[in-house]
């Protein structure tokens, strides 16, 4: 009778009063994840970090420069649509894009639906080729005559397909990050030897110098304090090519900070975006928390152009590069130049900001669907902990190799900053500021 009671007064709810309460629910379940339910220490991605020993080259590790057929995965994202725009600029290759689809029909119609949001131009369909797989599937969800043709003619591979989410945990992110990195060492490995260029990230960088600098190399660290699923799932990735390239499998590693949109239009998926929901949740409350965290990001043309150029030279091979800007903006900047566009948002201390007004959001806000990340306790302790260790980044390799291309990290300025808040405001993503209204 009790549970007909309660069936009997929620069905007489308001629509605005379900709305709130579903709204108090989640809050609830964002705090008990923020207290650490989970445990905290558990270790047991370390165990994946072991390559099989089957795992063993085809051959001596040859690096291409100009390679004739190239395996991208990743290509249907943001980063992934740009290195398969400079691959099809930078090399004459044939490049087959790895698609999760129906049919090829379909698999080409996603390539170009995600390119088109980039770019003018069309793909075309002579040198780029949808593959029929899934990352999170074994050997990548190829079919059997499918790998067997790849494992013939591909010269090289770029490995940047991975599933980014920032409260998965390890166990569900390991399909798609760490077993399709063995599928490509499978693939690299089978009938003749193929370079692989993987595409990790910053925060799956552990090893410091004595001074407490990330190093610019494999990683050796064998327990490393690493505190979400995506960063473990990257570490995994990395340790398992560290082990492959000391049998001598050919590996580069490129390890991008955060991505930001592109530096001449400002386009930018802003609605995945993790910074972006900080920044936009933020503005929704009127209120953002102060903070000198660095930000180290860099737009993705540049990411993309220094990826492929880097991989395409022959100075480059069995390197780490941690592709951290040294010219990168900090938050308290980034809300300067957001209130220079007129978009009113005080800023408080942060312990104020998130007992007075984060603890009050609803739904409606975008930090909400993240919220364990920011209310305090061991998960924000361990998120914070992320951004911070990025503010002290060795990046010797890159460095050297970009002057040799003549190369350099673009600013993250104010006029860059403004040509994204004016794309962020002409695609919808942000509504006029308050003060132009006025």
């Amino acid at each position: 009778m009790e549970s007909w009671d309660t069936a009997r007064r929620l069905a007489q709810l308001s629509t605005t009063d379900k709305k709130r309460l579903l709204a108090q629910l989640l809050r609830d379940k964002a705090r008990a994840q923020a207290a650490g339910q989970r445990e905290p220490g558990s270790r047991a991605y370390v165990e994946d970090a072991v390559l099989e020993e089957r795992i063993q080259p085809a051959g001596p590790a040859s690096h291409v420069a100009a390679p004739k057929s190239v395996f991208l995965t990743g290509a249907t994202g943001f980063l992934g649509a740009h290195l398969l725009d400079d691959l099809c600029r930078c090399t004459d290759a044939t490049i087959h894009c790895l698609v999760r689809a129906r049919n090829l029909d379909d698999a080409w119609q996603r390539l170009q639906a995600n390119f088109s949001r980039y770019f003018a131009h069309t793909l075309n369909a002579r040198r780029v080729l949808p593959v029929l797989g899934d990352l999170a599937q074994p050997r990548l969800g190829l079919a059997a005559d499918t790998f067997a043709r790849l494992a013939l003619d591909t010269d090289v591979i770029f490995h940047n397909g991975a599933h980014l989410h920032h409260l998965a945990p390890y166990t569900q992110l390991k399909g798609a990050n760490v077993s399709s990195t063995v599928a490509i060492l499978e693939l690299a490995t089978t009938a003749r030897p193929k370079w692989i260029h993987y595409v990790s990230t910053l925060v799956a960088a552990v090893d410091r110098d004595p001074d407490g600098w990330l190093l610019e190399q494999f990683p050796r660290c064998d327990q490393p304090e690493l505190a979400s699923g995506y960063a473990q799932s990257k570490w995994v990735s990395e340790k398992l090519l560290a082990q492959a390239s000391r049998r001598g499998i050919g590996v580069t590693i490129f390890r991008p900070g955060l991505i930001s949109g592109r530096s001449d239009s400002g386009i930018w998926p802003a609605e995945n975006d993790h910074v972006l929901r900080v920044l936009k949740g933020c503005l929704q409350m009127g209120y953002a928390p102060d903070s000198d965290i660095l930000f180290d990001m860099a737009p993705v043309d540049f990411i993309s152009a220094a990826i492929v150029r880097i991989a395409l030279n022959e100075a480059s091979g069995g390197y780490v590069f941690n592709l951290s800007n040294p010219r990168a903006a900090r938050w308290s900047n980034l809300l300067h130049w957001v209130q220079d566009c007129g978009y009113p948002v005080q800023v408080l201390p942060e312990v104020a900001w998130r007992e007075q007004h984060l603890k009050r959001i609803d739904s409606n806000n975008a930090l909400f669907p993240v919220l364990p990340l920011y209310l305090g306790g061991h998960t924000t302790d361990q998120h914070a902990a992320l951004l911070t260790k990025l503010s002290k980044v060795r990046r010797d390799h890159t460095t050297r190799m970009l002057e040799r291309l003549q190369m350099d990290f673009p600013a993250i300025d104010q006029p860059l900053w403004r040509r994204y808040m004016r794309f962020f405001h002409d695609c919808g993503f942000l509504n006029t500021p308050a003060l132009a209204t006025a």
